[in-house]
């Protein structure tokens, strides 16, 4: 915007009485809203806080009542439950390796290439699922037959090696078959196994701090496979594994679904706070009687009231 567009600018005015009446309504009621969105803000902390406890208590076994535990080898691991092992990661996949690593302005193709196939990267790999969407990538289908090893498989763990060291997704049916560029892919051996409880440990909390302490580089973070190898691994008899990543899944959703509504509510009351400003400075309410009439106290019952329900 020109300087001349800016002086030519049409603002609403009031008399000082009016304006000092605004600037009061507006001071009260916004810090009333800040102070709720707050309130919120720290309870999706306290969820994220709790959710992370509670998986690593599953991940542990802490809630196996059986009196007896043993020593599992690793810090931060601390105790198992008797009937469970600390198991290393070598001993646990069938294949542990990058994936292409190269210059890819080469090999990239086209969207609508008729010989394409999905090209995952680090960028794609979030919340432990697979982001290909915002910003796909493919390679031809004959140049990735010429690289086995940067092939996936359904189950798969992609595990990301430069940057956000350890961020962990497991491949579906939709990328199966698919290429990997400058990832670490672990096969896990599903006799040993259930690939989403390998998967929710890499991802939880004590999983990336276990990542996080073998990392090298101070300016440029670099997960080794070769320390990975080494990463011990809590494991429960193979066939409660699958009953683990359920209550696993259960805590995630309970704790994520109120978090959402959360989240939601702290977006309508921004939304809200903007709107009253905005209102109050043009003279569509009456800020002389808004406290009279407890219109704000309405306005942020009615808030709680919609994401309530």
């Amino acid at each position: 915007m020109s300087e001349a567009a800016i002086k030519d600018f049409v603002l609403p005015t009031a008399d000082l009485d009016t304006q000092k009446a605004i600037a009061d309504v507006l001071d009260k009621e916004t810090a009333r809203i800040d102070q709720l969105i707050e309130k919120k803000q720290r309870l999706v902390e306290l969820l994220g806080e709790r959710e992370a406890r509670a998986i690593n208590d599953l991940l542990l076994g802490r809630f196996v009542n059986q009196g007896q535990t043993v020593p599992s080898g690793c810090k931060f691991l601390g105790k198992l439950p008797l009937s469970w092992k600390a198991v290393r990661l070598r001993a646990l996949v069938s294949h542990l390796g990058n994936g292409f690593v190269g210059p890819t302005r080469d090999i990239l193709v086209d969207p609508d290439h008729s010989d394409r196939v999905p090209y995952l990267q680090s960028t794609h790999i979030k919340w432990q699922q697979i982001d290909f969407e915002r910003k796909p990538y493919f390679v031809t289908k004959s140049w990735l037959g010429s690289k086995p090893k940067a092939r996936v498989e359904k189950d798969d763990l992609l595990i990301v090696q430069t940057g956000d060291c350890g961020a962990t997704s497991i491949v579906d049916d939709q990328f199966a078959g698919s290429g990997c560029h400058a990832l670490v892919v672990a096969r896990p051996i599903k006799r040993a196994v259930e690939p989403r409880l390998l998967l929710r440990f890499l991802a939880s909390q004590i999983g990336r701090a276990k990542l996080k302490a073998i990392e090298t580089g101070a300016l440029h973070p670099h997960l080794e496979v070769g320390f990975l190898r080494d990463v011990l691994v809590p494991l429960p008899p193979r066939d409660h594994q699958a009953a683990l990543v359920e209550r696993i899944d259960k805590e995630i959703d309970a704790s994520r679904s109120v978090s959402e509504v959360t989240t939601i509510s702290i977006d309508r009351l921004k939304e809200y706070r903007s709107a009253l400003i905005t209102a109050a400075v043009t003279g569509q309410i009456d800020v002389t009687r808004w406290g009279q009439t407890g219109e704000g106290d309405k306005r942020l019952d009615q808030i709680q009231e919609e994401m309530a329900g």
